[in-house]
């Protein structure tokens, strides 16, 4: 749902922009960063950022409002719910987030080019198989051994991504988007410890690693049961 909200927003962005007035804009993605951090939305800056002024109204009339530090299902120990700025890292509440909406918005751009997800399932669907099996062999290195699963997943995404560049044309240009690069960098600062590796390999694996980071989730909660 978070990536459909995110491409009407830019849509939207698209359509509107050039009806509203140039200093106008300007001075409302001024106000963006102060005012979400106010509200204490800060997670949505990069969402609305880049789209256009309206887009708080249009998100908040489509009934889907993110997790928030002042609600009680979320525990935001970094800041970055509520500010949008990363001190030393993700906490783990934002770590888990950053990796669902950089899934969501890989299963957005998967869907503009179906043959190449259907490649990139066959990768993620054996790699989680890999990795069960592994989790269930008693090990003094688990992480490390379930990683090296995980690895042989990232590779595979990496030998796709080179030979099957004619399959990655859409409408929307290039693939993937800024956006799932920005939310890859994010996911490189989270805290947990498979995390990182796994959003400083994405630009060499392309779509694909967003899956791989949420098999890294899975399996550290597996491993630690």
């Amino acid at each position: 749902m978070e990536a459909e909200v995110y491409a009407l927003l830019k849509d939207y962005a698209a359509r509107v922009s050039a009806s509203i007035d140039s200093a106008d804009g300007a001075r409302w993605a001024a106000f963006v960063d102060e005012g979400l951090t106010r509200s204490r939305r800060g997670l949505l800056v990069d969402e609305v950022r880049s789209s256009a002024a309206g887009a708080l109204q249009l998100r908040d009339a489509w009934g889907f409002r993110p997790a928030v530090p002042n609600r009680a299902f979320i525990d935001c120990g970094c800041g970055y719910a509520e500010s949008g700025v990363i001190g030393k890292g993700l906490c783990i509440e934002c770590g888990e987030l950053v990796v669902r909406r950089w899934s969501a918005e890989e299963l957005r751009l998967l869907a503009m080019v179906p043959e190449y997800r259907g490649r990139v399932e066959e990768i993620l669907v054996d790699t989680e198989a890999r990795q069960q099996k592994q989790i269930g062999v008693r090990s003094e290195t688990p992480f490390a051994d379930v990683a090296s699963k995980r690895a042989r997943g990232g590779r595979a995404l990496r030998r796709l991504r080179r030979s099957g560049r004619r399959l990655l044309v859409s409408t929307e240009g290039d693939l993937p988007s800024e956006r799932w690069t920005q939310l890859a960098r994010l996911t490189s600062r989270a805290l947990q410890t498979s995390l990182p590796l796994e959003g400083r390999r994405a630009d060499k694996r392309g779509l694909g690693a967003a899956g791989l980071a949420a098999l890294a989730l899975k399996g550290d909660r597996d491993i630690l049961g």
